[in-house]
């Protein structure tokens, strides 16, 4: 036999393999599905950084021991599409199991998904044995779920988090030693722009091609709103008529004061600070993606990246050195330039849950679905999740792996001032004016001044046209609740009625913020 007809033959019995396989894998399945014992419950969500897929089958094999009848399938979907292939399949009703979703409508999460209200009032039954087993399940996370979707408003718990993400500067220990000749990472701003400087001063000397921090869109987002925010913390302050120590939730919500603008000293020192950071990060970077920055950072092409926890696993694997944690070091008070309009480090506490999971209302296993729920934030459950993964845990008692541990929020600090617009992830008129803008503030041939050029003849009217799209989000959510709430006044039992007065006051609120919004819009439309 001649060598081709060799491989000819080794070719056609390979496929012939594969082919049976799929077909064997397919009938399998087939029947696994028609065995009406059997129980095949689906979770769909975008975390597709290294460890979350593992971590998440980790947990289903352990919960199929204990029942063989149910399967656990994961469906992760890229986060570019997320959003669109989780609406399609709520328009189609064909919804999976469980799904991940950030923020969400109020209207969005009562049409199509479950309250689970009456589950998290009762303890899980998967801590038994533990010291959380007489404990409500929503006591057994870290912040008593007090930050769910849907319990302001709705005055329901909607969704179950399954971690907690911060952000961190990741430096490269075997360079930033070569540099500096110690392993001390900076410890204020101060210190961070002169490592930058020597870092930049260093490649130079020495024909190296790195720069002192990679960046991308994702990334420079991240950075440059945390710099930018921390120069509007007393500003945020100062026009937080409510009394409630939160900044503005939209950006167009602070710019409608009158005594905000482009031209408030607090916002042009938050440009240049952002301005002076940007410089930092790579020509173009502009128009590289979040994979471009991890790539270049693994690859010794930048001392420094700024991301979050659930990068983690993913840099870990690439990164051929050993990494190190700070965090994003703000201005402080005492800086000479920066420090009059900040107030100091912002807090990490009662920060917010995330890796919400919510059940699908047209599930047929929805019981099963919120059983799972219950073993994946479990003590148990939780302690694999949370080793496997490498993330946060939000589970009271779990201990976070121990090379996350720089991860862990940090308590102390102050509130957070409010942003001009996301960098990256953004919508509406403000969005797209700054984006058409960003390249003459955050290149070495731009400037501050070229920027607020480009910005100022258009702003004001964006401002006015991103604030009406808010005013008109409050419209429909009033109508939709008024309804809901009144329905539910005349179908209630004394048992509900503090939750329908909590309700009722919630929205009492909401309409005096709507019409406070359209005073406001009103006053600057006519300016």
């Amino acid at each position: 036999m001649t060598g081709s007809g060799l491989f000819n033959r080794i070719g056609i019995t390979l496929l012939a393999a594969a082919f049976v396989a799929s077909v064997f894998k397919v009938a399998t399945r087939v029947a696994r599905e028609a065995d009406p014992e059997q129980v095949t419950i689906r979770i769909c969500h975008w975390q597709l950084e290294a460890g979350m897929r593992d971590a998440f089958d980790a947990v289903a094999r352990e919960y199929t021991q204990l029942h063989p009848k149910v399967r656990v399938e994961q469906i992760a979907v890229p986060g570019r599409v997320y959003d669109s292939y989780r609406r399609t399949r709520l328009a189609g009703q064909n919804v999976p199991d469980l799904v991940e979703m950030g923020g969400s409508a109020d209207d969005l999460m009562a049409r199509y998904f479950l309250p689970l209200t009456r589950y998290v009032e009762q303890p899980n039954p998967y801590n038994a044995g533990t010291e959380l087993e007489s404990l409500p399940w929503r006591e057994t996370f870290t912040d008593g779920l007090g930050s769910a979707p849907g319990l302001e408003t709705l005055q329901e718990y909607y969704a179950i988090p399954n971690s907690i993400v911060t952000v961190r500067v990741y430096y490269n220990k075997s360079l930033h030693r070569q540099i500096t000749g110690h392993d001390n990472p900076p410890e204020n701003f101060e210190q961070f722009m002169a490592l930058c400087q020597k870092s930049i001063d260093y490649a130079q000397q020495h024909g190296m091609a790195f720069v002192p921090l990679a960046g991308s869109r994702f990334n420079a987002n991240i950075l440059l709103d945390a710099l930018f925010r921390g120069q509007t913390q007393k500003l945020s302050l100062r026009i937080d008529e409510e009394g409630n120590l939160n900044p503005p939730a939209k950006p167009a919500l602070a710019f409608l004061d009158p005594r905000v603008n482009l031209d408030t000293p607090a916002i042009q020192s938050g440009l240049k600070l952002m301005r002076e950071v940007g410089v930092m990060m790579p020509a173009g970077f502009l128009q590289l993606d979040r994979e471009d920055a991890i790539f270049h950072f693994a690859q010794g092409r930048a001392l420094m990246i700024v991301t979050g926890s659930w990068d983690y696993s993913s840099i870990a694997d690439q990164s051929p050195f050993e990494i190190g944690l700070f965090p994003i070091p703000l201005p402080e008070p005492e800086n000479p330039q920066y420090g009059r309009f900040t107030l100091g480090p912002i807090s990490e506490a009662g920060k917010g849950l995330g890796v919400n999971f919510f059940v699908s209302r047209d599930s047929p296993n929805s019981a099963v679905a919120i059983d799972f729920l219950q073993f994946l934030t479990s003590r148990r459950g939780h302690e694999l999740f949370v080793k496997v993964s490498k993330w946060l845990p939000v589970i009271v008692g779990v201990e976070p792996a121990e090379e996350t541990k720089g991860f862990a929020p940090r308590p102390e600090g102050y509130t957070d001032g409010f942003s001009i617009a996301p960098l990256m992830w953004g919508s509406g008129e403000m969005y797209r004016l700054q984006s058409n803008n960003l390249h003459e503030l955050l290149t070495p041939r731009g400037s501050l001044e070229k920027f607020l050029r480009g910005m100022r003849p258009q702003f004001g009217a964006a401002v006015v046209k991103d604030a009406g799209k808010i005013e008109q989000g409050y419209d429909e959510n009033l109508r939709r609740l008024d309804s809901t709430l009144t329905g539910e006044r005349h179908a209630a039992s004394a048992r509900q009625s503090d939750k329908l007065s909590a309700g009722w006051e919630t929205q009492n609120q909401q309409e005096a913020s709507f019409y406070f919004l359209r005073r406001r819009i009103q006053a600057a439309s006519s300016d």
